[in-house]
């Protein structure tokens, strides 16, 4: 048992100084001492092509802390430096937004205060010109339900613009269902008190996968419920918001209200990406009679015009949660507390679908191609085409995917619990109930509801491919799978049946590796741990993605020799050989290390 104890002065109107006292500490939960003060690491948030958020925690008693951002990781061409308070009435976060900087390039920060230097973080602006974008999808991070080894898988990614958290980025209580990594004493449940809230940002950030990946890339957010109060009526917002705000240093979009949070990121010619709310906006207003809008009408309104004027290749609409229609007609007894109409859930867009479907006619009427909805909150991977009415066979035909107006990517949680962790629920029950739902819901094509991981999703001119990463949450580990791998075509506006990482990919069952040791020197072992006895074919990329060898590889075990390879971080790529090999793979990273 190990004990931590942190003084943090806290207080908006008034100096408190708190004791935070535990008397044991769930693993790989520790602040970064070798920054001191900076113990809770760095971010940066809201990239545009010449601005970009950074983020750090000066740990009391605050003063006056020096930032520096450059062109290189040594701080050679310095581009800007400046001076920021901490203080109490920030929760002792330090934030600047800088300006003036180059689109699409790399620059790197770090934080000082008397001598002390933070870790150094490294952010990238938004292009304006660009025949690929690449970006993570994720949401739903719950400290308390499993180990954040997505976020370092994230991390360990080169290649990423940013990274675009859908919601749930904290969580206000801990589940009896997913104790998992849970402090003793306990976590109170919190409401939205400025100080309670800033107690659990600051536990999160104790986590050095979170830490890590936020050092790595820029996040794009929206909030979720878990994040913010449903409750807060639009005069009273303040707390939940402010203290959002201060621990990811996300700008405020409408100086009239705080918590206005729907905007228009443009990307260049490539694409624009719509940041919408699905939480708040509804409690001011309706879209028909009797009708209570998803989005308000101002949200909407604003949405169908900026998808009018968009003359971007791809539109792509981040929101909160799950847009496609999700029906468990006749098995309701398989989800406790399931809404009586035979949805899974109301409290997504099956709960609005009026407003859903004048958002798909609006796409219809409009001829307006290539839209792709980004969702999260439902703790499963759900992949769909969005006809208007996918239960209408003269509309919509799930063998071609004709008649769809756009499509829904929807990855998994982090680390909340899925479908089962509910009680009654075990993953024979989960896979046999995804199989069924499938039947009932044409318009879904990739379904899995017991996994946690993030997505990928990787733009180009003529096609998005849509990847789907699977990581474990109850035990540190290296190790993750690749679930799903989709195209969207340009124009076709539904997932694509006739290629071989279409629809088929539903099927693909990925090999599990180990890769030893890591950093390698000479030599690096590669183990298949498959039970199968299958050939395999490894391919062997440098970080640039050029490959280095590519060979066979007999039996579940091959050792490489690396002696005369450069320093640097290496992909490897394995397939099984033989009948459906495309769908046997497995694909991981390791590091070589000359000293």
């Amino acid at each position: 048992m190990r004990s931590l104890l942190l003084t943090v002065l806290l207080g908006c109107s008034q100096l408190v100084q708190a004791q935070w006292q535990w008397d044991s500490l769930p693993p790989n939960i520790y602040p970064d001492s070798l920054h001191a003060p900076f113990i809770l690491g760095v971010a940066s948030n809201e990239p545009s092509a010449n601005e970009v958020s950074i983020w750090s925690f000066a740990q009391p008693p605050g003063g006056l802390v020096n930032y520096e951002m450059a062109t290189d990781s040594l701080f050679s061409n310095m581009v800007t430096s400046g001076q920021l308070l901490s203080a109490d009435t920030g929760g002792f976060t330090v934030q600047t937004r800088i300006g003036g900087l180059q689109p699409d390039t790399y620059y790197w920060y770090r934080f000082s205060q008397n001598g002390q230097f933070s870790v150094t973080g490294r952010t990238r602006t938004l292009p304006t010109q660009t025949d690929r974008l690449r970006f993570a999808v994720t949401s739903c991070s719950s400290v308390w339900s499993g180990y954040f080894n997505a976020y370092r898988r994230m991390a360990q990614r080169t290649d990423l613009n940013a990274v675009i958290h859908l919601g749930d980025f904290i969580y206000d209580f801990v589940d009896p269902d997913e104790r998992e990594r849970v402090p003793v004493p306990e976590p109170i449940d919190v409401a939205c008190g400025l100080d309670e809230r800033r107690k659990r940002y600051f536990y999160y950030m104790l986590d050095p996968d979170q830490r890590l990946v936020r050092q790595q890339h820029p996040f794009i957010q929206i909030w979720d419920n878990h994040d913010v109060e449903l409750s807060e009526t639009p005069s009273g917002r303040s707390t939940c918001y402010d203290a959002f705000r201060e621990w990811t240093a996300m700008p405020v979009f409408d100086t009239q209200d705080s918590a206005r949070l729907y905007r228009k990121i443009s990307l260049g010619p490539l694409a624009d990406l719509f940041m919408i709310d699905t939480d708040h906006q509804f409690i001011e207003d309706s879209i028909a009679p009797n009708e209570t809008s998803y989005l308000g009408t101002e949200q909407f309104n604003w949405l169908l015009n900026e998808l009018d004027q968009s003359t971007a290749k791809w539109k792509l609409v981040a929101n909160q949660k799950m847009f496609a229609p999700f029906s468990i007609q006749g098995l309701e007894q398989f989800i406790p507390n399931a809404p009586t109409d035979g949805h899974l859930t109301n409290s997504a867009w099956d709960g609005h679908p009026l407003e859903r479907q004048m958002l798909l006619q609006h796409l219809a009427d409009n001829q307006i191609d290539n839209v792709m909805l980004l969702s999260g909150d439902m703790h499963f991977s759900l992949n769909s085409d969005l006809p208007i009415d996918p239960f209408d066979s003269l509309s919509y035909d799930p063998e071609t995917g004709g008649g769809s107006m756009a499509v829904e990517f929807l990855p998994t949680s982090i680390s909340r619990g899925n479908l089962d962790e509910k009680p009654g629920i075990d993953s024979a029950t989960a896979a046999f109930f995804a199989m069924i739902t499938d039947n009932i819901n044409p318009h879904h094509i990739y379904t899995q509801l017991t996994e946690n991981g993030y997505g990928i999703i990787d733009l180009n001119s003529d096609s998005i491919t849509a990847d789907i990463w699977f990581s474990k949450i109850r035990w540190y580990t290296e190790m993750e799978e690749l679930a799903s791998h989709m195209v969207l075509k340009d124009g076709e506006n539904h997932w694509s049946r006739n290629s071989p990482n279409g629809i088929a990919e539903k099927e693909m069952t990925s090999l599990q590796t180990l890769v030893y040791p890591n950093p390698a020197t000479d030599q690096v072992t590669l183990e298949c741990l498959n039970p199968e006895r299958l050939t395999y074919t490894i391919t062997i990329m440098d970080a640039s993605g050029r490959p280095v060898r590519t060979l066979p590889m007999q039996g579940s075990r091959m050792q490489v020799n690396t002696s005369l390879w450069p320093s640097g971080m290496y992909f490897y790529h394995l397939t099984a050989n033989g009948r459906n090999s495309n769908y046997r793979q497995a694909t991981g990273r390791f590091v070589v290390e000359h000293h």
